[in-house]
């Protein structure tokens, strides 16, 4: 993990966010950064590009 991102609009420790990251914990997965490329991104980088409107050749997250 890497310290801040998402604290300021998701707050500080909300009970579904900790589920969901304990759950994804439990996957022995890389954990989920802008710093790392992994699956988990590559899906959420899929749907956005289907979600949002015109032709992206590219997204950030």
């Amino acid at each position: 993990m890497t310290s801040g991102f998402g604290t300021q609009n998701l707050g500080y420790n909300h009970p579904s966010i900790l589920k969901e990251r304990i759950e994804f914990a439990s996957k022995e997965m890389m954990p989920f950064s802008r710093l790392f490329f992994n699956q988990s991104i590559a899906l959420l980088s899929e749907k956005m590009a289907l979600l949002l409107p015109g032709n992206l050749d590219y997204s950030f997250l």
